[in-house]
């Protein structure tokens, strides 16, 4: 309620009016990392995909927790197209959107370093591919080659968020 209030009748900095409530470096940390990896299915891009902690040891300051990032890498992504209240005025807010584009920039950082193509391949060496178990139903060579792409996509996906987090 506070948070809702201080974004309907504040004009003040987010950092003065729900600075209080509202962990704004993990607000824009969360943000860089969604951002960096074009998944618009989740806040503030969406309203799904979040959970919102309250930290207790915090005095209840509200954190951002992803889950289910599984649909990044879109091709027609805005980085700057968001739908809540809270992201819209942090847009707006000089030092709440220079923390995202600071963070943003450290995860592109992260992402430019990494060697995505060698993780995912020892990934994925490590597991058995669906189509060379014995099954009753044979896989054919083409659908397997075409499946394993999609799921070496995927997981490539997965691997650079899981980076990030890592070395965030």
């Amino acid at each position: 309620e506070a948070v809702d209030s201080a974004l309907a009748t504040s004009s003040e900095p987010l950092s003065t009016s729900i600075g209080a409530y509202v962990d704004l470096d993990d607000l824009a940390e969360h943000w860089a990392a969604l951002a960096a990896v074009g998944h618009r299915k989740a806040w503030p891009y969406d309203f799904g995909d979040v959970y919102l902690y309250a930290d207790p040891d915090d005095g209840g300051m509200f954190r951002f927790v992803p889950w289910n990032v599984d649909e990044g890498w879109d091709v027609e992504f805005g980085w700057d197209y968001v739908q809540s209240a809270l992201a819209t005025r942090c847009l707006y807010d000089e030092d709440c959107i220079g923390r995202v584009h600071t963070a943003l920039d450290a995860d592109l950082d992260a992402l430019d370093g990494m060697d995505v193509d060698t993780i995912v391949t020892e990934a994925l060496g490590t597991v058995a591919p669906v189509g060379s178990f014995t099954t009753p139903r044979k896989v054919p060579e083409a659908l397997w080659a075409k499946r394993e792409k999609e799921l070496r996509a995927r997981n490539r996906r997965q691997w650079i968020v899981l980076g990030i987090a890592v070395s965030g």
